[in-house]
């Protein structure tokens, strides 16, 4: 079944994303949102949940995005290692690099991974879940107070101001090129 415009219900998660290691967690997961938000909650693109049995399935799709944001850290652990470590006074290249890649990504990925298709969880898992883990701003801010401890104010101001035209430039060259492949 699907809500209006095309897009799923969360009951209609499809039954092999509800993984036997995700029953306890979406049991415990269920109880604590239909407790304290009173069995209402507002789960991807609008649909209201009133059940908990699609808390349920909202957990399942928590878990999977959770899976994507560990395969994206992992992913960002393995460039840095290729990368290298830098001097506290140099340019954090691998970080720079994966926030650029990942912007591109994601100007790729929204444009052409609809929202209401039948596999409605393969956005919120590949954008919130692996992107996200990819990218990180936590990095970018500490590794500019380093900058910034190291007395490399100039570096630490290219590496912010560059991070982030570098990023916007990105996603709008992804969307581009995927509008063209289109």
């Amino acid at each position: 079944m699907e809500q209006a415009g095309g897009v799923p219900r969360a009951d209609d998660l499809p039954a092999e994303f509800v993984y036997p290691a995700y029953v306890a967690m979406d049991r415990i997961l269920a109880r604590i949102l239909c407790g304290v938000l009173g069995g209402r909650f507002a789960v991807p693109y609008g649909e209201r949940v009133a059940t908990e049995m699609s808390v349920r399935r909202h957990a399942s799709l928590l878990g999977l995005i959770a899976v994507g944001g560990a395969i994206g850290s992992l992913a960002r652990h393995v460039v840095s290692i290729i990368v290298g470590a830098h001097d506290a006074q140099d340019l954090p290249w691998g970080t720079l690099g994966v926030n650029v890649a990942g912007c591109l990504a994601i100007g790729v990925l929204a444009t052409v991974l609809p929202i209401a298709t039948q596999r409605w969880w393969l956005r919120p898992l590949v954008i919130t879940g692996v992107l996200g883990g990819f990218t990180t701003f936590s990095a970018l801010s500490l590794e500019t107070g380093v900058l910034l401890d190291a007395g490399a104010t100039g570096m630490a101001a290219l590496y912010v101001g560059g991070t982030v035209v570098a990023g916007l430039l990105a996603v709008h060259l992804g969307r581009v090129l995927a509008r063209r492949s289109q």
